[in-house]
Order: structure tokens, then C-alpha cells, then sequence
């Protein structure tokens, strides 16, 4: 299908290049967020989380004339255990004050900001300037994360609490790696129209109303004596 190529202007726009592809590649992933969600039967921190973490992964990889997977996956997988454990923590520790939830909250976050700084404060005296490159808006919005984290801490058990947190980072990481493939760059940004794709992919996943994975999987003794008799 003909079209206008992104990447012929990729040069001439004053917008950074890792900017234009995430924001091409943007639909991709929700879409692959709703996938795991309603056919594969995974369970996560809504989309705004998974998405935060796959562009928070794609921050820590960029270097110098590309992006390095390896840098990204370590990178952030080490900051986000940072947030999620320090949000934990806190938590734990204001749970059986007689607070509101929001000072609760403003305290964690306080919590999590502190041990973000003094992190990246050791990193910068280790020189690890790799993890150093992502700008401070994204810190923020990582930290953000923490008032999804305390607010499920809240309402759920720490066992289901904790099994969410993993899978949402898994989800985050596999979007991640979907999007920082060379191939599937050049793909948006030479052939932009596949944005378009999203919508009746999406509109199928919405129509689907069998049996997710997951619960193929955990019911798959009850299913098994049911085609049996």
C-alpha cells in the first residue's frame, strides 16, 4: 500500500528520532497489552503502567547511533526494582498509621523519590553514566507507578499484589523487545499506514469471548474429563 514514509523526513523534523518511533510504534504496544490481556489472560497494572515501563525500557537502551537491548533490560530492570521495592517498604511502614490515604500516599512517593536520587547519586560517583541519559520526566513518570503499586498493596493481598507487579514488568519488557527491533521500526516508520491495522485487530480482541490461555491452562483436567464423557 503506498504512503508517506516517516523516515524520509526523520532527518528534516526538529522532533528526536527514539521520540517519533515510540510514538509510531505506540498503538503496537496497546496493542499487545490488550492481546496478552484478553486472549492470553494475563494480568497487569492496566495499560498505563506497561506502557510506562516499555518507554522507560526504550530510554535506558538508547546510546550513541542506535539502542542496545542489553542496556535497557539492566538499566531498567534494576530502576524499577528500586521503585517497586521502595514503594513495598514505605508502604509497610505507614500501612498502620492512622493517616489519609493520599498522605499516606505522598509520603511513599517521597519515600521512593529519595531512594531514585540516592541511587542515581552512587551510580554518577561509580560513573555509570549509561543510566544517566534518560531524561527527568521519565523518572517521574516511573516514579508515578508507585501510587498504582500502593494502591493495589491497599486493596489486595501481597502475594497478589506481588504476581501482578511481575507479570506488568514482563508485559512492559516483552513490548519492549517488540519495539526495539530494527525490523520493526523500519516497518512504522517507512510504512506508516500499519497504524491503521490496530483498529480491527483490536476490534476482534474486543469480539473474543472464548476461554483465555491462562484458563485453558488452569482448567485443563476439567476440560480434558469433559471431552472425555
Amino acid at each position: 500500500m503506498p504512503g508517506i514514509a516517516l523516515s524520509q523526513f526523520e532527518n528534516n523534523l526538529s522532533l528526536d528520532p527514539n521520540t517519533l518511533i515510540f510514538l509510531v510504534t505506540l498503538p503496537l504496544v496497546i496493542t499487545i497489552i490488550s492481546f496478552a490481556k484478553y486472549i492470553m489472560g494475563v494480568k497487569s497494572f492496566g495499560i498505563y503502567v506497561p506502557v510506562i515501563l516499555t518507554f522507560m525500557f526504550y530510554q535506558f537502551s538508547r546510546i550513541d547511533g542506535g539502542v542496545s537491548v542489553w542496556q535497557g533490560l539492566k538499566y531498567g530492570l534494576f530502576i524499577t526494582l528500586i521503585v517497586f521495592i521502595s514503594s513495598y517498604i514505605s508502604y509497610k511502614i505507614v500501612q498502620p498509621l492512622t493517616l489519609h490515604y493520599y498522605s499516606k500516599l505522598a509520603i511513599v512517593t517521597t519515600n521512593v523519590t529519595i531512594s531514585l536520587l540516592v541511587v542515581l547519586f552512587i551510580l554518577d560517583l561509580m560513573d555509570r553514566g549509561g543510566i544517566l541519559r534518560v531524561d527527568i520526566f521519565s523518572l517521574i513518570l516511573l516514579a508515578s507507578i508507585s501510587e498504582r503499586f500502593t494502591n493495589l498493596l491497599a486493596s489486595k493481598q501481597t502475594t497478589t499484589a506481588l504476581m501482578l507487579s511481575l507479570q506488568t514488568i514482563l508485559l512492559g519488557m516483552i513490548c519492549f523487545l517488540v519495539i526495539s527491533s530494527q525490523s520493526v521500526q523500519t516497518a512504522f516508520l517507512n510504512y506508516p499506514w500499519i497504524i491503521l491495522l490496530s483498529f480491527p485487530v483490536n476490534y476482534l480482541i474486543g469480539r473474543f469471548t472464548g476461554l483465555r490461555l491462562s484458563e485453558i491452562y488452569r482448567f485443563r483436567e476439567l476440560l480434558k474429563k469433559d471431552s472425555e464423557s
